[in-house]
């Protein structure tokens, strides 16, 4: 089992080995970023740092779910991290708000809050202390015309964000392809059939995933460092114009042809 699994990976590896290439290449740049100091004094910095590392994250994972056949996963992955873009996108996308929905942002934790003071036995100075801050963040929580509170911490949809950043097409095609798979719809799940075999493990869908799962964390980063100066100006061009270039039908057209 072990043996057919290390020759499933190797398999893998040389069928998609210029999506990985890009993938390791990006991460590789990543990892070195991340760790560096960083100024998290506002509440846009704290925003966008935590929503980074959130996409810096899920970007590691596309590699092991990827290279394991585990497409399905993989493509839910892709699909939070486009969903991490949308929110940076509308996080960053009017310099006047950047610090309000920064407040937004973080506060939306508070809502939590109602559900603690709820517990009878929560001591006294406990009380005070969540009371005490979920009165200092109430008014940058959203809630609905009901009262109920948000579900998001900017009161959109992930399909409102994507209108709201004029990226419908982009949210239309990506997110239907991906959650196809996420969902293990028969519109992504009968791809996987071969030869009248449902394939437990399967890496059809590898390339595009990584790829895709790239470009928004590139959008990410790209709103990052723009705000705390981390990757060099020409790096991040040249990783922008390498994930972008990435021509997917002819790696379609390569996988059909490699063993």
């Amino acid at each position: 089992m072990i043996e057919s699994n290390a020759a499933t990976k190797s398999a893998t590896l040389r069928r998609h080995k210029a999506a990985f290439g890009l993938w390791f290449f990006v991460h590789q740049i990543l990892e070195n970023a991340v760790i560096r100091d960083r100024n998290l004094r506002t509440p846009f910095a704290r925003a966008l740092d935590f929503s980074f590392i959130q996409a810096f994250k899920s970007h590691g994972s596309l590699y092991p779910l990827c290279v394991l056949g585990h497409c399905e996963d993989g493509a839910t992955i892709a699909r939070r991290i486009f969903e991490i873009a949308l929110q940076v996108g509308y996080l960053a996308s009017e310099e006047s708000e950047r610090e309000n929905r920064g407040r937004q942002y973080l506060a939306h934790f508070f809502h939590i809050v109602p559900g603690i003071l709820a517990d009878p036995s929560l001591e006294p100075q406990e009380r005070r202390r969540w009371q005490q801050l979920y009165d200092q963040n109430k008014q940058f929580l959203k809630f609905s015309k009901s009262g109920k509170p948000s579900s998001t911490w900017s009161g959109l949809s992930i399909a409102g964000l994507a209108s709201r950043l004029k990226m419908q097409k982009t949210y239309d095609e990506d997110y239907r392809f991906l959650s196809n798979i996420a969902h293990a719809s028969s519109a992504g799940s009968l791809l996987r059939i071969r030869e009248g075999k449902l394939q437990i493990k399967d890496d059809t869908a590898a390339t595009p995933i990584l790829i895709y799962g790239t470009r928004y964390v590139l959008s990410v980063v790209e709103t990052w460092t723009a705000h705390f100066d981390l990757i060099e100006e020409k790096k991040m061009s040249d990783l922008k114009e390498r994930s972008l270039k990435f021509d997917l039908h002819a790696a379609a057209a390569d996988l059909r042809t490699t063993k």
